[in-house]
């Protein structure tokens, strides 16, 4: 996705579940891109509001929502 991505194109990645335990060089993968900014962001459980809130300005920048 971040090989394609264009000015009205949004990346954002959501992490969750006990699984990543065992999947930990992925993980590490996406934080560096996220790091590197190649993604809008980067969320867990903790975050979903911030997600939530990050969706909404990316439809609002893009007209898909008004405010």
């Amino acid at each position: 996705m971040t090989e394609v991505r264009t000015p009205n194109l949004y990346i954002f990645a959501v992490i969750d579940g006990i699984g990543w335990k065992s999947r930990q060089s992925d993980l590490q993968k996406i934080y560096t891109i996220a790091q590197n900014q190649y993604i809008d962001g980067l969320y867990n459980l903790n975050s979903l509001a911030n997600f939530e809130r990050d969706l909404i300005d990316a439809a609002v920048r893009l007209n898909l929502l008004n405010r």
